[in-house]
């Protein structure tokens, strides 16, 4: 692949930094190629991801042994892992150690495939996304383009290695040949902070979730210097999220980048251009990709497209079932900007976000805005006969029965509501399925 040559090419340069620890691209180019020596081709790794730099050298070592990693989150429980052992039957297993399984028979991988990531984060679910290496590389080089990646560039990571953000991340900054600090603290800790300043960072990433905290940590009052851009996907912002991140940068001088990406699509689909942060758009189609609109349904072609799921070991000897196009699910409008001639993508809903009770269709997604905005967080999901409301406030409980009922005009009989101890997220999303599971007794 394109981005792991300037491993060989960038060898001066400090490509990480851990702890106290630091190593240049020569430096990551023995290690991983040592690493290789100890694997096989064509085989499965389960590489559970930790934020340093030994999981970087055994991520790269994989990719050069021509193995094929599954990235998988650290904090999967036991359990979790040994069920994915017998759905996946990996040869290997990386977590900050190499450790060789009992399986003795290979099994069928097919010529392309490169990784596997997972859609559900910390979830531990089995389906994954199967991605060859011209996804992988052409991410990679598209984000480093329209980023303007530099060699100078200091990232510090914010997200795990095996969500497709955070991994993306690190792809596209190994292929401008810059640097990653590795970073194991959350943004509500004064050591991210203190990092920061050490290393003299200027660029991170976030979920909306993320930027969420860090509006209530008064973010727009701390002294950066050395930020010069930041980065956010992994979900819609809402207006007033968005607001903010449009008068942080014009008040600091950052860039900021609204992006849009999908698993399936390696990581990023679209991104708005810096100049533009004050629209509420994901923006238009990376360097490379064609963006288009079926019947609402945002489509995206390009070579970042998976070849399509896998959910066992048995899927990964499938070819390509995309053929580079994706139908996202997700509902978006074109819009013209201004009086220029371009015109952005807005996300206005999920295809299967929608509900249609007494004939009347409600998007999920804006009721939910509405309601967070009127009487704090909460999650709304339901099917065509009951739309239901989960709130972690229960002194709201009878103020959203009384919107619900008398402002939507839906009938009590068709819709319930729910104290919840607290709204479940996965990599800065909302949990649907799991809301039954945080109810309050």
């Amino acid at each position: 692949m394109k981005f792991l040559e300037q491993i060989e090419l960038r060898s001066k340069n400090i490509v990480a930094i851990s702890n106290n620890l630091s190593i240049t691209y020569a430096d990551l180019y023995d290690y991983s190629s040592k690493f290789a020596e100890r694997l096989f081709p064509d085989e499965t790794v389960f590489l559970y991801c930790h934020n340093n730099i030994k999981t970087l050298i055994a991520y790269i070592g994989i990719l050069k042994a021509n193995s094929v990693p599954i990235l998988l989150n650290s904090t999967l429980t036991n359990e979790k892992r040994k069920e994915l052992e017998v759905i996946y039957k990996p040869k290997f297993i990386y977590d900050n150690g190499l450790t060789k399984t009992t399986r003795k028979k290979q099994i069928l991988l097919h010529n392309d495939l490169c990784m596997l990531l997972s859609t559900s984060g910390s979830m531990g679910s089995s389906k994954f996304v199967r991605l060859t290496g011209k996804n992988v590389n052409s991410n990679a080089l598209a984000i480093a383009q329209y980023l303007n990646i530099k060699e100078t560039d200091l990232a510090i990571t914010t997200m795990p290695m095996n969500y497709a953000y955070g991994l993306s991340i690190i792809n596209s900054h190994l292929a401008a040949g810059a640097c990653i600090i590795f970073n194991q603290f959350p943004v509500v800790r004064q050591q991210f902070w203190n990092l920061i300043d050490k290393h003299k960072v200027t660029t991170f990433g976030g979920v909306p979730y993320m930027y969420n905290i860090l509006k209530r940590l008064k973010f727009h009052e701390m002294d950066l210097p050395s930020l010069e851009y930041i980065t956010q996907a992994g979900g819609h912002l809402s207006d007033d999220l968005s607001d903010y991140l449009h008068g942080y940068g014009l008040k600091k001088s950052v860039k900021v980048y609204k992006m849009y990406g999908q698993t399936e699509a390696t990581a990023r689909i679209s991104y708005l251009p810096w100049e533009m942060c004050g629209l509420n758009s994901i923006g238009k189609a990376i360097p490379g990709g064609k963006i288009w609109l079926e019947d609402g349904e945002l489509v995206y072609q390009g070579d970042n497209v998976c070849m399509g799921y896998a959910n066992s070991y048995l899927d990964l000897q499938k070819g390509d079932e995309n053929k580079g196009i994706l139908h996202t699910g997700d509902l978006a409008e074109q819009r013209k900007i201004y009086d220029t001639s371009e015109a952005y993508y807005y996300i206005v809903g999920r295809k299967k976000r929608f509900l249609k009770l007494f004939g009347n269709r409600i998007n999920l997604d804006e009721l939910e805005e509405v309601i967070n905005k009127k009487y704090g967080e909460c999650a709304c999901t339901g099917n065509d006969s009951c739309l239901k409301v989960y709130t972690t406030n229960p002194y709201v409980l009878y103020d959203i029965r009384d919107y619900v009922n008398m402002d939507l005009k839906i009938h009590h009989s068709s819709f319930s509501i729910e104290v919840v101890k607290e709204i479940p997220y996965s990599n800065g999303k909302i949990m649907y399925s799991e809301l039954g599971n945080y109810a309050t007794i």
